[in-house]
């Protein structure tokens, strides 16, 4: 058998038990699924059920993610699964990753335009849903077609043609994610103290879309794990933690998302955590 990359010096191949690290992302990818399921099911539950006024934001929230099954040495992984197997495997996982933090925002942003008339705010909203579209798709596209040929990316036997520097493409698609996430972030607060309400509710509104500021944290944390990438040729178990925080930023962005639409079923079955208001 023929491993995928060379082994280090004194190191010698194993594919019968090779060390494994993809746990990490099975068990991460488990709980934070289980939680992001409950969040949306008690939000299909308070719009259906309590408000009766479900939106095409709820659809877009069943588009699931990603799973991943990595973890092992390169080394330890023969040729004939890395290519085709693996890079098929993976390509999938990145077009897949970039449309669920489409579906995640347009949530997000179709919710802002639910709470509010105000014609400036709603301009900004749209500008935003067109820049989050817009670099999504695009990222989508790019992954698609980030070899020429197209069977570049899975097929190491093609030799002729040529790729695109994928982790320095990453890292554009990571900032891009972060910087609007920041502007959804900041977008409804004024929107929000401008509310009529008591100011103790006002501020508890706020705190919830404030919660998003996680979903920022987890965002610049891959960033950081993405750097590895750039240098390890060990990539299938490199990429493992920047895999971690990219199921971590998926899910909280879910739980985010749903947030908001949850006070109706806390007003019902735990009215003391809402207090008089």
């Amino acid at each position: 058998i023929v491993g995928t990359l060379p082994p280090p010096p004194g190191v010698t191949p194993n594919f019968v038990n090779p060390e494994y690290i993809g746990h990490q992302v099975v068990v991460v990818n488990g709980i934070f699924l289980f939680l992001s399921t409950v969040v949306v099911v008690l939000r299909m539950y308070s719009r259906l059920y309590i408000t009766s006024s479900a939106g095409i934001e709820d659809l877009i929230n069943y588009v699931i993610v990603c799973k991943y099954g990595l973890g092992v040495h390169l080394w330890n992984l023969p040729l004939t699964t890395f290519s085709p197997y693996y890079l098929r495997i993976n390509l999938a996982s990145t077009i897949i990753y970039c449309l669920s933090i489409l579906f995640i925002k347009l949530s997000i942003l179709l919710l802002y335009l639910r709470i509010s008339p105000d014609r400036k705010f709603r301009t900004a909203v749209y500008s935003v849903i067109v820049v989050v579209v817009g670099y999504n798709l695009g990222s989508a596209f790019t992954n698609v077609f980030s070899c020429t040929p197209i069977a570049r990316s899975w097929d190491l036997s093609i030799t002729s043609g040529s790729c695109i520097n994928r982790p320095i493409f990453y890292f554009a698609n990571a900032g891009l994610n972060i910087g609007t996430d920041c502007v959804m972030l900041i977008l409804p607060i004024p929107m929000l103290w401008n509310l009529q309400m008591p100011r103790r509710q006002k501020a508890g509104l706020i705190g919830v879309f404030m919660a998003g500021s996680f979903v920022c944290i987890v965002s610049i944390i891959r960033l950081k794990y993405l750097f590895p990438l750039l240098k390890n040729p060990d990539i299938t178990w490199a990429v493992v933690p920047a895999l971690v925080w990219c199921t971590i930023e998926i899910d909280v962005g879910i739980i985010c998302a749903c947030l908001p639409t949850l006070k109706p079923v806390l007003r019902r079955h735990f009215p003391i955590l809402l207090g008089s208001s």
